[in-house]
């Protein structure tokens, strides 16, 4: 039981994770029906953010998190601006392959700055164990869930109950509707783009400590991301954090009782078993009930 525990633990810990950066990922789909292939790299971003921030200036760790979220943040107000605005009234492959393109000149910008060697994000919630039912797991572990709630929590509460939400709703329901009705549609695109991508951002210097951080490491993030979204729906908020959790889940179980060389593709093994029995996902797509 022990073993079945932190392995839950585990796959809690992945689930969190991947909400983070499916979350932002399914509300940029759900506005703007694009497909953002750079935003595991945002991940990436994040991660060495933090390394600089807290490894290498010797900062609080809290002021990585603070510094990922505001860099990514940033640099989601200039790819919306350069990369997506200008072609996306365009056909989809046009913004399909620009974020194709930011995806390798952030990758290339990581390698030539930090070289290929992977780097180590240490910070002192790696060394303090909580022992808890007969397993022990890091303060770094618990942390990541515990902000991944925070946040999935604050999110949803900002899409449902404040104007700023509601307009972003609007927008992803009828853009051309919501602008007649004096709502700045560029904004709320802007806007959209700066919480995914922060949230991407946050979710690579929380996962930093325990993956090793190098250029290439989000790449497995955009393809578990898209898995999720599709799985839970595409442009579903509700669907993308529950497949999240499934997938992080179904991971940890299977490095645990089967190998780890089946877990990074068990996200589309599940994928493809469900969507042959249902092919709209786990929450059928409702465009108003998506964001």
């Amino acid at each position: 039981m022990s073993q079945l525990g932190a392995l839950l633990f585990d796959g809690l810990v992945l689930g969190s994770s991947y909400v983070l950066v499916a979350l932002g990922l399914t509300m940029i789909y759900g506005i703007l029906r694009v497909l953002n292939i750079a935003h595991g790299d945002i991940f990436m971003v994040g991660a060495f953010v933090g390394v600089v921030i807290t490894a290498r200036a010797g900062l609080n760790y809290a002021l990585g998190m603070v510094g990922a979220i505001i860099v990514c943040a940033l640099l989601a107000l200039i790819v919306e601006r350069i990369a997506v605005r200008p072609i996306r009234r365009g056909p989809e492959l046009g913004t399909l392959m620009s974020t194709l393109a930011i995806s390798v000149i952030l990758e290339n910008l990581a390698l030539i700055i930090f070289g290929g060697d992977p780097l180590y994000l240490n910070t002192a919630f790696l060394t303090f164990f909580i022992h808890l039912g007969g397993i022990s797991f890091s303060a770094q572990r618990l942390l990541i869930v515990l902000v991944a709630i925070a946040l999935v929590a604050t999110v949803y509460g900002f899409l449902r109950w404040t104007d700023a939400g509601k307009a972003l709703r609007a927008v992803s329901q009828e853009p051309e509707a919501a602008s007649l009705m004096g709502i700045n549609v560029n904004l709320i695109i802007a806007v959209t783009f700066m919480i995914g991508f922060g949230l991407a951002g946050l979710a690579g210097v929380l996962m930093g400590p325990i993956l090793l951080v190098s250029p290439f490491m989000g790449q497995a993030v955009t393809l578990k991301a898209f898995a999720i979204i599709v799985l839970g729906g595409f442009g579903n908020v509700n669907g993308a954090i529950i497949a999240a959790f499934i997938v992080g889940i179904a991971e940890s179980l299977t490095a645990g009782y089967l190998s780890g060389a089946w877990s990074d593709s068990l996200a589309f093994i599940i994928l493809i078993l469900v969507l042959l029995i249902r092919p709209t996902g786990l929450v059928r797509e409702r465009v108003e009930q998506n964001i």
